[in-house]
């Protein structure tokens, strides 16, 4: 479920963490890396449970998107995504993949 409202990025993960998403994953070639643990997931071991958009204005420099994840050894955390146009190909790939389940 996507929402869309006024709130910023940081009070979004301020929710998200309060929520228990403590983690902060990032993309890596082939899946997801989170920071806290140096823990690698594969695609299929991670779900989104919730997407937050927050979008700023007319400028898409401004777009961010909060994913909260929940991975299949209970892990839970966040993937903040900036502009999707700066996107790297591999980033984009990975997130096709997590967001396609």
């Amino acid at each position: 479920m996507a929402q869309r409202g006024p709130r910023d990025i940081p009070a979004l993960m301020e929710d998200a963490e309060r929520k228990g998403f403590k983690h902060h994953f990032e993309t890596q070639a082939k899946g997801l890396l989170c920071r806290e643990t140096n823990t690698a997931y594969a695609m299929g071991s991670i779900r989104v449970v919730e997407t937050l958009h927050k979008d700023a204005g007319t400028d898409p420099g401004d777009e961010a998107t909060l994913y909260l994840l929940e991975a299949e050894d209970g892990q839970r955390g966040m993937l903040l995504i900036g502009n999707p146009a700066s996107l790297s190909a591999a980033e984009r790939a990975v997130l096709e993949q997590l967001t396609s389940g």
